[in-house]
């Protein structure tokens, strides 16, 4: 699905949910704070100090609403890099975390079709979680540098051997 038929779906899905209610001041108003929230996200004006973990979520869902996923991963990451780097910590970013957090909220998404944020957060509380990911990933890999520079695939049964062995 290309970014403009996603963008005109979760819109659709909003409107449809919302056809038959009375539009309330609140919706309209935490509507506006979540693109606002996404447009001072990608345009560089989060400060780290006040991006919490459920603000990495919240930004996930709007900006998957707008955006196919890899287009979604490549501005979200970015965008992360950038609070990390302009809080003197650019060490901060971490990929695996990013990508593997990333792809959980795009596939409830995806699964959901939520109209909104609340709706979709109601629906999936364990992604406000941190430790979310600990269901895939040992500490110790999660924690690991190779993690850090680059995406790594969740623990399990490995079929293939190590990167780097030449077992096969």
């Amino acid at each position: 699905m290309n970014k403009t038929a996603r963008a005109r779906n979760c819109r659709q899905v909003m409107a449809s949910t919302l056809r038959d209610a009375t539009p309330s001041q609140s919706a309209t108003t935490t509507d506006k704070r979540n693109r606002s929230l996404l447009k001072a996200f990608l345009g560089g004006k989060i400060d780290g100090r006040d991006f919490r973990h459920a603000d990495h979520v919240r930004v996930a869902f709007e900006i998957l609403c707008r955006y196919t996923f890899p287009d979604a991963l490549a501005a979200y990451s970015a965008a992360l890099k950038d609070i990390a780097k302009r809080a003197g910590n650019p060490g901060a970013y971490h990929e695996t975390i990013t990508v593997a957090f990333l792809s959980l909220v795009a596939e409830h998404h995806a699964i959901g079709g939520y109209a909104n944020f609340e709706a979709f957060i109601a629906d999936n509380p364990q992604l406000l979680s941190k430790s979310i990911l600990e269901r895939w990933y040992k500490k110790e890999r999660l924690l690991s540098d190779v993690a850090r520079k680059t995406f790594v695939m969740p623990e399990g049964d490995r079929l293939w051997p190590e990167p780097g062995s030449n077992k096969r």
